[in-house]
């Protein structure tokens, strides 16, 4: 009698996880060590609706060094922002959503 192997799904998800986890944390790395590299002088937040938030914020696309992306889940976009917390930067708003943003202070920004 063969031995049997179940695919184990859960697995496959975590795998999935992790990796897009770190995917969205290389980039948002490499947006701030593009733009200066000083984590206390960036937000990193999550929100249902990024350009409501940064005009919050009083950011301005077009004068602010800004940065969004997709992290599907609010758990995956909530554990971005913590790591980013712990590496020094300012902790943006909170909202239960996938979106993350992130953006380089100024003296006319929020915090």
């Amino acid at each position: 009698m063969g031995m049997r192997f179940r695919h184990n799904t859960n697995m496959a998800n975590d795998n999935f996880s992790s990796l897009l986890s770190s995917t969205l944390v290389m980039e948002i790395d490499a947006f701030i060590h593009r733009n200066g590299g000083d984590y206390a002088a960036w937000v990193v937040g999550m929100t249902a609706d990024a350009d409501t938030a940064l005009k919050a914020h009083g950011v301005d696309r077009a004068r602010h060094k800004v940065f969004t992306l997709n992290a599907l889940t609010d758990k995956r976009a909530g554990s971005v922002v913590g790591y980013f917390a712990a590496k020094g930067c300012v902790a943006g708003k909170q909202e239960d959503s996938g979106f993350l943003y992130c953006y380089r202070r100024a003296f006319n920004t929020t915090p």
